[in-house]
């Protein structure tokens, strides 16, 4: 496992139970810059993501996982967003625009699960009724 950081910030218990297994390494503080190899994976070239330096890892697949990029963009000029992109938003899922609201993985909320991101869904559709009643578009 190659990780940009020096730890983890996932789930405690995961990251204890992933590393009690045999096969697995942790490659801490580095970033993957090229996969090589002639007709299938056969190494990974990694760089050491505070001295710069580099290495080579023989490996015969490789298994992305870049983490979460949120799909703001289109309401960006609309919302505020944080420094990631994540949409701002309060307990009940408005944003700073009334009548616009946002949930799930795209807002800024710390946990990235789908019970919360229904929750959260849930919740913006309630706000958004009573806002439309409030509007009296209804």
């Amino acid at each position: 496992v190659i990780h940009r950081r020096d730890e983890f910030r996932g789930e405690y218990a995961l990251v204890k139970q992933l590393s009690c297994l045999e096969n697995v390494e942790f490659v801490l503080p580095y970033l993957p810059r090229s996969i090589e190899g002639d007709n299938s994976v056969e190494k990974l070239i990694i760089e050491n993501a505070r001295e710069g330096n580099s290495k080579s890892l023989e490996v015969s697949a490789v298994f992305i996982c870049v983490g979460f990029v949120p799909y703001s963009q289109p309401f960006r000029e609309l919302v505020s967003c944080d420094e990631h992109g994540y949409i701002r938003v309060n307990s009940r899922q408005e944003t700073i625009v009334p009548g616009i609201y946002a949930a799930g993985d795209v807002t800024d909320s710390p946990l990235k699960q789908i019970v919360t991101a229904a929750a959260d869904g849930a919740k913006a559709a309630f706000q958004g009724y009573k806002y439309i009643q409030q509007q009296k578009l209804l």
